[in-house]
């Protein structure tokens, strides 16, 4: 039930990026220019992989069980890599208005991925 709780959180996102790819992009380059935004979303990110991480415990096996964990160490990696300076605007230069919409299929499919695993193979 936690995936799907957390492929709920993540949908609204994603579909955002897909209907809405140049204010995404917009909204990405101002986060990347602005290292106020860009501490306070790792803190976020740092804080969501805290609440997983106690959550699940440190138990990094790899079943179907233990993807959350997982999910929650990847979160932490995450919210320790913003916290590189100019890590994300070298990144945001490599990303074009247009790719957008892949992008955010591609976390789509993450979801649908989550709720999968979620409803079928954790039963």
């Amino acid at each position: 039930m936690t995936l799907s709780i957390l492929a709920i959180f993540l949908a609204p996102f994603y579909l955002k990026v897909v209907l809405d790819p140049k204010s995404s992009h917009r909204t990405l380059k101002s986060l990347s220019k602005s290292s106020e935004m860009q501490t306070g979303f790792s803190f976020f990110l740092l804080l969501l992989a805290l609440m997983i991480l106690s959550q699940t415990g440190l138990e990094f096996s790899f079943e179907w069980e233990s993807l959350l964990a997982w999910l929650g160490l990847i979160t932490f990696a995450k919210g320790a890599i913003l916290l590189i300076p100019g890590f994300l605007d070298k990144k945001m230069k490599m990303i074009s208005e247009a790719q957008m919409p892949i992008l955010g299929f591609i976390g789509l499919l993450f979801v649908l991925g989550l709720v999968y695993v979620d409803t079928q193979l954790l039963v």
